[in-house]
């Protein structure tokens, strides 16, 4: 087969783990929310793992399940999969990821010590992860992008951005974005504000490097990248304005995010706000089912631990004031629409102020 066919043959096979996404979304989901409210009747509540065992007697939740599950490493793995394609473009995409950088638009370190939980996990079934291979930023970006994917769906990060600002009318000089990935999140903010500093922290080098490249295309000069953990960033105390992450919280266990929280005050000027977009299902069997399924599936293990922490005693205890979780609109009308209409992440936005 010529690589023209194997390209075209790739897209196929993509189209059809996206349209398979859409009928686990749309199409199961409907009817996996009747039958759960059918077993949930009854004068007394019942938890996660009652509904469950309760929705197994039928066939459509452990379906469900498994569709999740094995679509997921399908747009990952195999012959066809995202991992396979890129590779077959390995030497085009190294060449990109190596052209020369402005001054000061990437740090990396060498000798970061990557955490276990952060290793010893293939997050989102990603074959070894975003850190391991050059390509892996490449690979997360494209898998984000396409088949469903929620990390670049359009818009999403510009509504947050809109957020922050409104909760800083003033502006911003500074912003630190934590765990920005490829820079699916800090690029908005700094094309938002292109006379303020954002600052992209990750632990991936090879997601940090397609970021710099992207922000070099964009000429976004404003923008900066840091290899760094994000519980000791070694940036300077007191100058951030804004200390933000999207879709990191639930990356990581309860001690790490308070960690995370500590190094947000410390980088934060009095009267500073920190502020991250991540899920918090409601208090509710059904969807706590869904979401910590969801978890543990897609190989996100912390998705539960996030849901069960008192995050406003951890900013509490990290110095913040002002504590609130705000629902988040990632599209129009997503929070009028009925929840069995089709599958949606329990988006919430999550924020404190560090005492003036």
């Amino acid at each position: 087969m010529t690589g023209m066919g194997n390209v075209r043959e790739q897209a196929a096979f993509q189209d059809f783990v996206g349209a398979s996404r859409r009928f686990w979304s749309e199409r199961m989901l409907p009817v996996l929310t009747a039958e759960a409210d059918a077993a949930r009747r009854g004068p007394a509540p019942i938890d996660e793992a009652t509904l469950a065992a309760r929705l197994s007697e039928r066939p459509t939740y452990d379906f469900f399940c498994w569709l999740e599950r094995h679509l997921q490493r399908m747009k990952y793995s195999g012959p066809r999969g995202i991992v396979a394609a890129l590779d077959a473009r390995r030497d085009e995409f190294e060449a990109m990821l190596a052209r020369p950088l402005p001054d000061g638009a990437l740090r990396l370190d060498p000798d970061l010590a990557l955490p276990g939980y952060y290793v010893d996990c293939d997050i989102h079934q990603q074959p070894g992860g975003l850190w391991s291979d050059p390509l892996g930023g490449a690979i997360y970006r494209e898998a984000a992008g396409g088949s469903a994917g929620v990390v670049a769906r359009s818009g999403l990060h510009d509504r947050f951005t809109s957020v922050v600002a409104a909760e800083m009318p003033e502006g911003w000089a500074r912003l630190v974005d934590l765990g920005c990935g490829y820079g699916k999140s800090a690029l908005p903010f700094a094309r938002s504000r292109p006379e303020a500093v954002t600052v992209g922290v990750d632990l991936a080098a090879p997601a940090l490097r397609l970021a710099a490249q992207l922000a070099a295309d964009m000429q976004a000069r404003n923008l900066r990248y840091l290899q760094a953990d994000a519980r000791a960033t070694g940036l300077p105390a007191g100058e951030a304005d804004v200390v933000t992450s999207t879709m990191v919280l639930h990356e990581l266990p309860p001690d790490v995010i308070e960690a995370m929280l500590r190094e947000a005050h410390r980088l934060l000027r009095p009267g500073g706000l920190s502020i991250h977009l991540d899920f918090l299902p409601a208090n509710d069997a059904f969807a706590r089912l869904l979401h910590f399924g969801h978890g543990r599936r897609n190989n996100e293990p912390f998705m539960e631990p996030l849901a069960r922490m008192d995050l406003a005693a951890a900013h509490r205890a990290a110095g913040f004031e002002a504590f609130r979780v705000t629902a988040f609109e990632d599209e129009d009308g997503a929070l009028d629409r009925p929840p069995d209409r089709k599958w949606r992440l329990p988006w919430a936005v999550v924020l404190a102020r560090k005492p003036s």
